[in-house]
């Protein structure tokens, strides 16, 4: 057997005729770990190393995902992270709220209320802005033919525009704000 690293066991190296392995194995040496999970994660990351196609793809189709596929993709992931920010505050609300009561059965039915208010309200607030952003981006994806960085600071400063003008009372007035809710 040889030796990845002088003085280390961690893995070693072996030929694959030595390890019983068939002839049509690729040449050269094959890693034998000493742990399962290092020997998992080192295959899966040889297999990922393969120039290989692993689906088979309709006529015309590409293999990289576009901007309305990973809308949502993007929209699960800002609603999950926005209820597990609103729950972390909501928890940290909660806690402070409920530090000087004396029983903890209504301290513990705030803090859950709390908890679960929040969570509602930040992955709400994060999945709408998710959802306008990736409409947007859709839209202007498709409007101008081009798949590029125009694109998201596009989406992105129509968003926010859109966002802000639901915000304020005053901007409703805005050009932009009527253009974009048709009023």
């Amino acid at each position: 057997m040889l030796e990845a690293a002088a003085g280390t066991t961690r893995f070693a190296a072996i030929p694959w005729k030595e390890a019983g392995e068939a002839a049509t194995k690729p040449q050269g040496y094959w890693p034998v770990f000493s742990e399962p999970a290092e020997q998992v994660t080192r295959t899966r990351i040889w297999l990922a190393s393969r120039d290989t196609d692993e689906f088979i793809l309709p006529i015309g189709a590409n293999k990289t995902w576009g901007r309305f596929e990973l809308a949502f993709f993007t929209i699960g992931g800002c609603c999950m992270t926005g209820a597990a920010f609103g729950a972390m505050n909501g928890l940290r609300l909660g806690l402070k709220e409920t530090q000087n009561m004396a029983s903890s059965k209504p301290g513990n039915v705030q803090i859950l209320n709390m908890v679960t208010r929040q969570g509602a309200l930040w992955a709400n607030t994060l999945g709408s802005l998710a959802l306008l952003y990736s409409a947007f981006g859709v839209i202007v994806e498709k409007t101008r033919g081009a798949e590029d960085d125009l694109n998201t600071v596009a989406a992105g400063t129509m968003t926010g525009m859109l966002y802000k003008c639901t915000v304020s009372e005053m901007a409703l007035d805005s050009p932009f704000c009527v253009l974009l809710s048709g009023s």
